[in-house]
């Protein structure tokens, strides 16, 4: 941009030269320098030269008085002071920084679009101005100032609070209204009677120190003390000799003593407390005549084939009963295997008493043929371990040759008793029933495979010397015919002589019991047995004798 255009006006003054090189050369006159503001915003070189000419104007004498510095420049520098040179070199920073824009403010200000910045007198009025202002503000908010405190007041603000910002500030004098209601007041004589302290307050304690609760160790000490004053204060002052009466002297001196109540802080004093304290009670005899047990010895204790520290958990685990996992969890596979058991043997032995029964007959002819499939069973499906027992119990050689020889005397008979029921047994089939097996199918594998998840889970914590089987349903079956067959000649007996056999036990004013619950339902019960009574007609207690009841006098 040429500075030329960008300072048209300076065209008119008849003195002018350029100052500066370049572009930052502009023509400047003599009469600029007095018609030019203070606060015209200037490229810094331009504001050196212009300095830099009026120095020169002023120092040299042959040049006219138009071209020198005026007398209000020189004042303005004395009033602004340090401050507006200040101010100038921070003006001048920002000429350097952005040039462009400053021509620019100063094309605007010859435009009129900004305003020309005030003389040093308009602004003095300015701020004369802005300070009455702000007296007036003052004085207007120290007058109102409860109403404008009002007035900021929240919503969440209480009574108290509202009424205290619009109450009238104390003066120094009462007003008329507060005279005329004290004078109201002060007419109306005051009740007679004594003033009563409210209620609702509680005397204080004279001793507020906290109260220290006793520890064990003092505890301890006084009532040794208290038994060792029994046994003195039952006597008599006549009774005692001259050692108990030195004896009692002392202990109550004891007890005053300013180190009477101290316990040791360390093992070692305690200990030296202890021994001082058996030896006083030794030489007392108070260890003469105690009473002794049996001593218990544990022969596991010094057994060599017994390791120390199993000895001392295995002690520790029955004192203090505890129990580990797997034995709980052994616990736990017995209980399903017991009621798993028990439940098959009831359903199956059911199942047969109703089966032979509803063949028809006498109940003799159902006892011998309960007798018969028992017998059956037997020889079918004996138990391992009495097969076992009995091969081993087996008489000798010669014992048999024996009885069974011809020169014995009646062993004919016997010989054809034994080959008749022989023959007899080998006829008999144990008793079977593959619907009843085929119905409950279902429930006893579901059974089995819970028992064995529960077994597999056991083995995983037991140790290998308390692990268990598997369980199949096979030997459990067979085992559930062996152990219910012979208890059926006795339940077909049973019904036999009961009619009521196969109802149900809970009947109306009567419970049957078994025997383990009979002690806690008879505990429970009044009676052994209730009855029910039907009530007539002519007591019954209907609608009209509640209303009766309900409205009738006392």
């Amino acid at each position: 941009m040429n500075p030329s255009t960008a300072l048209p006006k300076l065209s008119r003054f008849s003195t002018s030269k350029w100052v500066g090189s370049g572009p930052c050369s502009i023509l400047l006159g003599a009469q600029f320098f007095d018609e030019l503001p203070t606060s015209t915003i200037l490229p810094k070189p331009i504001s050196r030269n212009i300095s830099y000419i009026q120095t020169r104007f002023q120092a040299s004498p042959g040049e006219s008085k138009s071209q020198a510095p005026t007398r209000r420049d020189e004042i303005n520098e004395e009033e602004h002071g340090a401050m507006r040179r200040r101010l100038e070199d921070l003006e001048e920073q920002s000429r350097l920084a952005h040039p462009r824009r400053h021509i620019k403010a100063i094309q605007a200000q010859e435009s009129g679009e900004l305003s020309t910045p005030h003389s040093g007198s308009e602004d003095l009025e300015a701020l004369k101005e802005r300070l009455s202002k702000k007296i007036q503000n003052a004085d207007f908010e120290s007058e109102y100032a409860g109403s404008i405190a009002y007035s900021r007041l929240s919503d969440a603000a209480g009574r108290e609070t509202r009424e205290t910002a619009m109450a009238r500030p104390w003066a120094g004098a009462e007003s008329l209204e507060d005279s005329v209601l004290r004078s109201l007041h002060e007419a109306t004589p005051r009740l007679r009677g004594k003033a009563t302290a409210p209620t609702s307050r509680t005397s204080l304690p004279t001793n507020l120190a906290p109260m220290r609760r006793m520890s064990k160790n003092e505890r301890i000490v006084s009532a040794r003390d208290r038994a060792g004053q029994y046994p003195l204060m039952k006597k008599n002052e006549s009774e005692l000799n001259e050692e108990e009466k030195e004896a009692r002297s002392r202990m109550f001196k004891e007890r005053f003593e300013p180190g009477a109540r101290a316990m040791p802080n360390t093992i070692q004093g305690l200990t030296a407390l202890a021994n001082e304290k058996i030896e006083e009670a030794i030489s007392k005899g108070m260890f003469k005549n105690l009473p002794k047990g049996p001593i218990t010895e544990d022969h596991h204790a010094g057994s060599p084939f017994i390791d120390t520290t199993e000895y001392l958990l295995n002690r520790m685990i029955q004192r203090q009963e505890i129990v580990p996992p797997w034995i709980e969890k052994q616990q736990e596979l017995q209980k399903e295997i017991r009621s798993f058991r028990g439940r098959i043997r009831t359903d199956w032995k059911r199942h047969v008493v109703r089966t032979i029964a509803s063949w028809g007959g006498t109940p003799d002819v159902w006892i011998r043929r309960a007798e018969e499939y028992a017998k059956a069973e037997q020889i079918a499906n004996p138990n391992p371990a009495t097969a076992h027992d009995e091969s081993a119990k087996t008489k000798s050689t010669a014992d048999q040759i024996k009885e069974n020889s011809p020169t014995s005397k009646n062993s004919v008979a016997p010989m054809k008793e034994d080959m008749a029921t022989a023959k007899s047994e080998r006829l008999l089939v144990p008793f079977r029933d593959s619907n009843w097996e085929r119905n409950e199918l279902a429930y006893h594998e579901a059974s089995i495979k819970t028992i064995n998840n529960m077994t597999r889970s056991y083995n995983l914590q037991a140790p290998s010397i308390a692990q268990r089987p598997f369980v199949t349903l096979r030997r459990e079956i067979l085992a559930c015919y062996r152990d219910v067959m012979p208890t059926i000649p006795a339940e077909m007996i049973e019904r036999a002589n009961n009619p009521n056999y196969g109802k149900s036990q809970l009947q109306l004013g009567e419970l049957k019991t078994s025997n383990e619950d009979k002690n806690l339902l008879s505990f429970l019960s009044t009676r052994e047995k209730g009855k029910v009574y039907d009530e007539s007609e002519a007591k019954a207690y209907g609608f009209k004798q509640f209303w009766k009841d309900l409205f009738s006098r006392p």
